[in-house]
């Protein structure tokens, strides 16, 4: 498709949101420019997202182009309220390939005391896991002081604490599209039940979280989780996850040491990889993190010791310490080549134009070398707002291969 076909498309787009008569119009449009070391253009993206309002339903049209000549992705959707019922649906197209992608649909209500939510996916064949279909069924309610979620799995999963949804990624470009809703299966029929009681105390802990996931084919995981355990100490706090699958079990804890409101330690400590089926020999610490946060500026430093079971994840990620077997289940992006990142950000809002300006430096340590702090990555980015309609963004990485990424972007909001 050339760039005088996608332009005139986009044109289009632009008409008949205007011709909408009495509806109230916003949205938002944004460009990116990218560079390398190689080529002066590694990428030319625009993206534009228009929202209009008519009679309480809210229609949308999200536009994502890349140039020369490619337009990636198109996602029609929409939401409103029918009496009891919220819903919401998303269609997704690839225009350069002519291709169907996705569909989604979620209605939300009401029953007595419990909340409900069943939604519906699917993807076509010419997404890398498709073609499959399906729908998963969330029951919400209380008992007492207790939180239940019950999640009948029927081909689909849907994004929780344990599961990240559905991210599509451009194979050519990298971009992603990220929907709460993950078809896994083609066909109908039930796939797996998942039951999480929270929100109730025991002891020197007041949040307590139990989970249970079942598949059709057998018990898959159960995990316990105690957050904030007061160890007596007004400065020490700790978390603790037990999960137990069908060969294995890990235990991991997160004692939180706080000086003041400001600093933080955070060591992240986990069993040993177990020399036979349920038999453990020790404790050992995997990583730790260090924050302190002042005024709007916070330093990090988050460093992995067992770079082969946990990482850290990428900056649209959290840059977290995670362990890969989770970042995998949430479609999170890990750097597997650095055992170390120490992390400068700073935050300032409250300005003129009512929005807030960002910078984040981060720099990554190289796990495979034989020294201890020898640099591997740097990665910065920056936002400014220009004024309440106007931002502009950047963001630079450059590695010991040279620069990876040079990312201009241009926001404009109406």
């Amino acid at each position: 498709m050339s760039a005088r076909k996608v332009l005139c498309c986009v044109s289009m787009l632009l008409a008949s949101s205007a011709m909408l008569v009495g509806a109230d119009l916003s949205g938002e449009m944004w460009f990116g420019l990218g560079l390398d070391d190689d080529t002066l253009f590694t990428a030319f993206d625009v993206g534009m997202d228009v929202r209009y309002t008519i009679g309480g339903i809210e229609l949308g049209s999200t536009s994502i182009l890349t140039f020369p000549g490619l337009w990636i992705w198109q996602d029609f959707g929409a939401r409103g309220t029918a009496g009891a019922f919220d819903w919401q649906t998303n269609v997704l197209f690839g225009p350069s390939t002519a291709d169907y992608l996705y569909a989604e649909a979620i209605a939300a209500f009401s029953l007595g005391a419990v909340d409900i939510a069943i939604h519906g996916a699917n993807i076509s064949s010419a997404v890398v896991d498709g073609p499959a279909d399906g729908g998963a069924i969330r029951l919400a309610g209380s008992i007492g002081s207790m939180d239940v979620v019950l999640i009948s799995e029927l081909g689909a999963r849907i994004e929780d604490d344990d599961f990240g949804g559905m991210t599509m990624v451009h194979a050519a470009t990298g971009l992603e599209y990220h929907f709460a809703t993950d078809p896994i299966v083609f066909g109908q029929g039930f796939t797996g039940q998942k039951a999480t009681v929270g929100g109730f105390s025991l002891g020197r802990c007041d949040d307590l979280t139990a989970t249970v996931y079942m598949s059709c084919v057998g018990f898959e995981y159960a995990s316990f989780t105690a957050e904030g355990i007061d160890l007596g100490l007004p400065w020490l706090k700790g978390d603790v996850t037990l999960s137990f699958e069908t060969e294995t079990k890990s235990l991991t804890l997160e004692p939180t040491i706080a000086v003041g409101t400001m600093l933080c330690l955070t060591p992240y400590l986990a069993l040993s990889t177990p020399t036979a089926p349920y038999i453990i020999e020790d404790i050992m610490v995997v990583g730790f993190e260090f924050a302190a946060t002042w005024n709007g500026v916070t330093v990090r430093d988050v460093t992995v010791l067992d770079s082969a079971r946990y990482a850290i994840t990428t900056e649209t990620s959290g840059s977290q310490f995670m362990s890969k077997a989770m970042a995998f289940d949430k479609g999170y992006g890990i750097y597997s080549d650095y055992f170390e990142m120490l992390s400068l950000e700073v935050v300032r809002g409250g300005g003129c134009c009512g929005g807030e300006s960002r910078f984040l430096a981060n720099v990554y340590f190289d796990g495979q070398s034989f020294q201890l702090f020898d640099w591997g990555m740097v990665y910065t980015s920056f936002e400014l707002p220009i004024n309440e309609r106007l931002h502009a963004g950047l963001a630079v990485s450059a590695s010991q291969n040279g620069l990876e990424l040079f990312y201009v972007t241009t926001r404009i909001r109406w």
